[in-house]
């Protein structure tokens, strides 16, 4: 992708600008130059095609040295290219050095935010840095300015606004906008792959496996072609994620170990956890529950230390441990993970979930699951713990013959998938 300033557009303005801090009119400005219509058109950017020229005459007579503003203006469209690379490339030191840079030579020109390439890319720079505000700001900025967009702006506007809601867990709303990015690119001569996969990732997070599969196939060969090894692990780990959800287990480990073999290479045990944890998730979904914990263990065992960042496995050793129906074991990892959760957040819900469901007192467990883990999950928009919640409500209340709630609950968790 390569984001471009409209020079035509910051020169009429960057005139304007000056004409009126050196209190000349219009009438003088264009004096010998250029018609006084012309000149108006020229400030507000009703010209498609204006005199290079001209534009230089009239810098001229304003004192604005024209081969400096032309090459800041290079270096602008330059600096927004290199940041837009650095954030799909994750190269973290490199984003703040670019977006600093940027904003100073952007300072130059009076008010930055006219130019709808700039306001694009730190739509994109806040949503990076997870600014919510800030990228709701300018969001609301782009929305105003929307009709004068160009069809490549237009795209990268839907683009960047699914990654908002994305952020903001609007998984549907993301996706909405995601495609509408995509129909828009299908006209243009470009293609940005980053919103192929991004539209991966979304259809993955909104468990919609089909969708997912499609559009992580499409960029990974043209990432791998490219040599961006960062994004083929990403592609690689939603494909082994969505065939695992689809029962093609073969499919997965394929891919599961291709991460293996890149996350040693690279050095990344970051990614080396991850995968242990898919794969045991993986094993648990074939019916092989002692090489599912097996591998739940090997991504504990991987980790530095003992934090929050371990209950989501520990959770899942407990869950095999109960489905093996090795209720001691199952307490005391329950235990285990609840003694190292610091706060309310998803997994510690489930794991007091677990821990009522092993009592004989089915009621207390009910009860829960009604009273602090929907509301939880609703108020978070955990679309999946929902959907799982949901469910086994249903099959709690259909075992006590609780029919007409039993039926809400799984309609509740249609909708869910939906």
């Amino acid at each position: 992708m390569k984001i471009e300033l409209r020079p035509t557009k910051v020169y009429g303005r960057l005139i304007a600008a000056k004409r009126i801090h050196l209190e000349i009119t219009q009438e003088e400005l264009a004096k010998e130059i250029c018609s006084t219509t012309y000149l108006s058109k020229l400030e507000n950017d009703r010209i498609d095609q204006p005199n290079t020229e001209t534009i230089q005459l009239l810098m001229k007579k304003l004192n604005i040295d024209f081969r400096n503003v032309f090459q800041d203006l290079h270096e602008i469209g330059e600096l927004i290219s290199e940041l837009y690379k650095s954030i799909n490339k994750k190269q973290k030191d490199k984003i703040d050095d670019y977006w600093e840079r940027l904003q100073t030579l952007m300072k130059k020109y009076d008010d930055p935010s006219f130019d709808s390439d700039f306001m694009l890319i730190r739509f994109r720079y806040d949503i990076a840095q997870r600014e919510t505000d800030r990228a709701a700001a300018v969001k609301t900025q782009l929305d105003s300015i929307y009709k004068t967009l160009t069809a490549e702006q237009k795209m990268y506007f839907h683009y960047f606004t699914g990654l908002y809601l994305s952020i903001l867990h609007k998984t549907s709303s993301g996706i909405e906008s995601f495609e509408k990015a995509l129909a828009i690119q299908k006209e243009l001569p470009v293609r940005d792959y980053y919103l192929v996969y991004h539209t991966a990732l979304a259809y993955s997070h909104q468990n919609a496996p089909s969708q997912a599969l499609f559009y992580a196939m499409e960029c990974l060969e043209v990432f791998q072609e490219r040599l961006e090894y960062m994004r083929v692990i990403d592609c690689q780990m939603l494909l082994g994620i969505n065939y695992t959800r689809i029962r093609q287990f073969d499919k997965a480990l394929f891919h599961y170990k291709n991460i293996l073999d890149l996350s040693i290479y690279f050095g990344k045990d970051d990614l080396t956890i991850k995968v242990y944890h898919n794969m045991g998730y993986l094993y648990s979904e074939k019916g092989e529950p002692e090489t599912a914990v097996d591998y739940y263990k090997k991504s504990l065992e991987k980790r530095t230390g003992q934090d929050d960042s371990c209950l989501n496995t520990i959770y899942f050793i407990a869950r095999e441990y109960v489905k093996t129906g090795e209720q001691r074991k199952a307490e005391q990892w329950i235990d285990r993970g609840l003694g190292l959760g610091s706060r309310e957040n998803a997994t510690v819900i489930k794991l007091r979930a677990l821990r009522l469901s092993l009592k004989e007192n089915r009621g207390d467990y009910l009860q829960f699951l009604e009273n602090s883990a929907i509301p939880h999950y609703r108020k978070t928009n955990d679309r999946e713990a929902l959907m799982e919640t949901y469910e086994e409500l249903g099959d709690l209340y259909g075992k006590v013959y609780k029919y007409k709630q039993s039926a809400e609950y799984y309609k509740q968790a249609l909708g869910c998938r939906q």
